[in-house]
């Protein structure tokens, strides 16, 4: 869990350790996990792992973020279950979409960092 010589904090899993992308993206997501909870002892060990004091798998674990997560996640799989196919379909289009203009975006720009730009 250490920084390279870039100051570019470790990937959070090591299979992300060639696609920063998905690394920015768990990352965001954590951030955005952390600031929906006023549980303070679970926003330190989210920072934790963030900030590569802790293992992503050691949160994972924890009761507490267990507890947070599980109705996040029921509501989710709960919502798409009772979408019908055409809805589905339409989501994932739409998300390729997204994924694609981004991919142009970025080449064009040059950067990859412009990929994770939100301005969508």
């Amino acid at each position: 869990m250490t920084a390279d010589s870039t100051d570019q904090p470790a990937p959070l899993l090591p299979t992300f350790a060639n696609n920063p992308g998905a690394d920015y993206r768990l990352r965001r997501s954590l951030g955005r996990l952390r600031d929906q909870t006023s549980n303070e002892s679970l926003r330190r060990k989210i920072n934790d792992v963030l900030e590569g004091r802790s293992t992503l798998r050691a949160l994972s674990d924890d009761p507490e973020f267990q507890e947070f997560t599980r109705p996040r996640a029921q509501r989710t799989f709960s919502v798409w279950s009772r979408m019908d196919q055409a809805d589905k379909d339409k989501l994932v289009e739409e998300a390729q979409a997204q994924h694609e203009a981004r991919l142009a975006r970025a080449k064009a720009a040059g950067s990859r960092d412009a990929y994770f730009d939100d301005n969508e």
